[in-house]
């Protein structure tokens, strides 16, 4: 892979993604809302009602951030397919590969430093409100940053296959909770059902779904460790292991849905 070409496909993405109206209006009425509610909290609260209140954006930004993300991942897809620009690009000196890999390098680039912009403000508000900066913030940031390239390697592998619309509820729709629900709910009517035939075909519905559970990516990398420090912004021993277990799944389901995404933009390509 041409790392010159890889950067030109790269900065193509960046151009994409900032041009986006969509993206920036949402983001900012996001900051906006944010800000207004924050500004209140900060002047007339208690120093640990501050921590709190800071705490809290800490969680509503890297959500804002993760939401992004999947934004990202699938407009970066969607968008040169509709106006046609992949079939344009995608030519013998461009090959998906090197199209795909500087979408995911500058989906990369900016979740990074929305992250590292979300974390310093945490960090200046815990400075100028006079609470003590907590140590937790770095951790509470790289955990969820692999929470965001999850998702962005997610909606982009989905992006691949299907219609954005489509692609877009399976997202939603199709989540471990609502997988885990399903299984509950099959069992249970595999116990209840009075008909012979029924308990039949759940019995071979179940074998489907806990494959499709399994396949799922895990949206929480770091584990329940990422989770816990963004609430309390302490890390206890042991968690550091735990980060460098979710940033070895995060590389390896990255490169899963970019090996699939590519199969499918060569077919594609092909077709």
């Amino acid at each position: 892979m041409s790392t010159t070409q890889l950067g030109a496909t790269a900065r193509t993405h960046l151009r994409l993604f900032r041009r986006n109206r969509l993206l920036l209006a949402g983001g900012l009425v996001v900051l906006a809302v944010m800000g207004v509610a924050l500004l209140p909290s900060l002047l007339y609260t208690t120093a640990g009602e501050r921590f709190t209140v800071i705490d809290r954006l800490c969680g509503q930004l890297s959500t804002f951030v993760a939401g992004l993300a999947g934004i990202m991942g699938l407009l970066g897809i969607a968008l040169p397919f509709r106006d046609r620009s992949y079939e344009l690009v995608v030519t013998k000196p461009c090959t998906p590969e090197i199209w795909l890999g500087g979408h995911f390098l500058a989906g990369a680039q900016i979740l990074a430093l929305l992250t590292a912009t979300w974390v310093a403000v945490a960090f200046a508000l815990f400075t100028v409100s006079g609470v003590p900066p907590q140590a937790g913030l770095w951790y509470a940031g790289a955990a969820q940053l692999l929470v965001a390239l999850v998702i962005f390697s997610w909606l982009t592998l989905l992006g691949a296959f299907f219609h954005p619309a489509l692609a877009l509820v399976i997202a939603l729709l199709v989540q471990p909770e609502f997988i885990r629900n399903l299984l509950l709910w099959l069992e249970t009517g595999t116990t209840l059902s009075r008909y012979a035939m029924s308990r039949v075909l759940l019995s071979a519905l179940k074998p489907l779904l806990v494959g499709l559970y399994e396949a799922l990516p895990v949206f929480s990398p770091a584990g329940e460790a990422g989770d816990r420090v963004l609430t309390t912004l302490r890390v206890a021993p042991g968690d550091l292991g735990k980060l460098a277990e979710g940033v070895a799944y995060t590389l390896v389901a990255g490169a899963l849905a970019f090996l699939l995404a590519t199969a499918r933009l060569r077919a594609r390509r092909s077709a």
